[in-house]
């Protein structure tokens, strides 16, 4: 009974060991996780601020060049010659 209990015993002080290792390899993972959620709230917001004035421009120019939904791609050469 007894060497059945110090088998227990240290079977618990393993088991707790692989938690604090498993605990001390999550703590970098959480402050990655909190920057990359404070980087998806910058966007999100930044995202609904701009969104209304480009969708406006955007609809300002569609008529001018047409059903496409992407401006034309004006290079450098074309620039030059106007």
């Amino acid at each position: 009974m007894e060497s059945r209990l110090k088998e227990i015993k240290e079977r618990q002080i393993k088991i707790e060991q692989k938690l604090d290792t498993i605990l001390e390899l999550l703590q970098p993972i959480s402050h990655s996780c909190e920057s990359m959620d404070q980087h998806i709230n910058f966007i999100e917001g930044a995202y609904t601020v701009l969104r209304s004035p480009i969708d406006l421009t955007l609809k300002t120019f569609q008529p001018l060049f047409g059903s496409n939904n992407t401006l034309p791609d004006f290079r450098k050469s074309q620039l030059e010659d106007n």
